[in-house]
């Protein structure tokens, strides 16, 4: 048997409890939970602490303190009190310190979607919409599902990619120290060996000599360098110019290109259609999602539509003036109006892109592993050749 340990709140008094149990599976702690009136909201296999602390990101927080939220929605407990046990729960104190104060706020007689859209640092609007249809169909526990699916699955695809691009990231870091290493210690010894010969090193060589020179005396200005351009990235991120700039070179670029317009399509798609599930209208959920893209071309494309769908014209007619829909979606869209089932088709739509985006970065990501192999070996075997060639001219000389 394996041994997990477990956070879980008494119903009744909304105590957050914890301890040990032993069992088979998590499925089975989570049963013994039930069984004595537990609220099971976090169950792990016990594992060895890790020195460091633990840094999460805002969206994190929001994914976990949603999941905590719609555990205790399913078990029927009120919202006031539902808040109050994921507040015991929380360990950051920034994001405790947000939590109670959207439980202040509607303690003071505010709505639940109000007091989300004051800390918009954590919340977005969409989160924040979504609860206020939750609230006003009263069905807040769906409102509150909805939600924690489209931030798992995001969270999924993101560590996906992360996981898988960590090996090749390794490998091709690893190649580019040890390369550096060698022109700054190694490669200098030779070339003192050729100033003390009086010869003149081959040329390979002497690249390497000078590449070792620079970096040794230059070392604080490329950091510098590297800094400063981060920096003027953020500044300049923010101009519309520059995002503009950015996002052509983007779509142009050949494989990023490719995988970032699919993303942003999923990422409309995917919102518009939790949004109209959840009862907003379609122009203030196309208005919401012209602030969830990253493509400039699209939030032109988005705000277009938001624009001239007051004239009542069709999504897939004015969808059709716009070169960045896919035609395919555009008449499935189509489709959907004359069936009345267009949030089903866009909630297709988006799976269907979220498929295509995980198979191109899969397969992106196969070729990438050999690639950063190939890359290692090459920084290491032009310094090896190139000292192996340096050491056959010494013989050379001295036969």
């Amino acid at each position: 048997m394996k041994k997990f340990f477990y956070k879980a709140v008494e119903i009744n008094s909304g105590i957050v409890k914890s301890g040990e149990i032993y069992a088979d599976t998590k499925k089975d702690v989570i049963l013994k939970l039930q069984k004595e009136n537990l609220v099971p909201i976090n169950v792990e296999e016990k594992k060895r602490k890790s020195i460091f602390p633990s840094l999460k990101s805002k969206k994190k927080l929001v994914l976990e303190f949603t999941e905590y939220l719609l555990n205790f929605l399913k078990y029927k407990v009120e919202l006031s009190k539902a808040l109050l046990m994921t507040y015991n729960y929380i360990e950051d104190e920034n994001f405790k310190n947000v939590v109670n104060r959207i439980i202040n706020a509607i303690k003071s007689g505010i709505s639940f979607s109000q007091a989300l859209r004051e800390n918009p640092e954590y919340f977005s609007s969409i989160y924040a919409n979504l609860v206020e249809s939750g609230e006003k169909s009263g069905n807040l526990e769906g409102a509150i599902g909805e939600i924690y699916n489209y931030l798992l699955q995001t969270e999924e695809t993101k560590k996906y990619i992360i996981s898988s691009l960590t090996y090749p990231a390794i490998l091709f870091f690893t190649g580019l120290i040890a390369t550096i290493l060698l022109v700054i210690i190694v490669i200098p010894r030779f070339g003192q060996i050729f100033t003390d010969l009086n010869l003149e090193p081959p040329f390979l060589m002497k690249i390497l000599l000078v590449s070792g020179d620079f970096l040794r005396n230059y070392w604080i200005s490329i950091i510098s360098i590297i800094l400063i351009s981060i920096i003027a990235f953020n500044y300049f991120i923010k101009k519309d110019w520059f995002r503009n700039s950015l996002n052509n070179a983007i779509l142009n670029f050949p494989i990023i290109g490719k995988i970032v317009h699919l993303s942003d399509l999923y990422r409309f798609f995917r919102t518009l259609s939790i949004l109209l599930k959840g009862g907003n209208s379609i122009i203030s959920s196309l208005i919401i999602c012209e602030k969830v893209v990253f493509l400039t071309e699209l939030k032109n494309a988005i705000r277009n539509i938001a624009r001239k769908i007051k004239q009542g014209k069709k999504l897939s007619y004015l969808m059709r003036n716009e070169i960045i829909f896919p035609e395919p979606i555009v008449n499935l869209i189509s489709l959907s109006e004359t069936t009345g089932k267009l949030e089903v088709i866009l909630e297709n739509i988006a799976e269907d892109l979220n498929r295509q985006i995980r198979d191109k970065i899969k397969f992106y990501l196969t070729l990438l592993e050999p690639v950063a192999v190939l890359l290692a070996g090459f920084f290491i075997g032009t310094i090896v050749i190139s000292m192996l060639n340096a050491i056959f001219g010494i013989n050379n000389v001295g036969l």
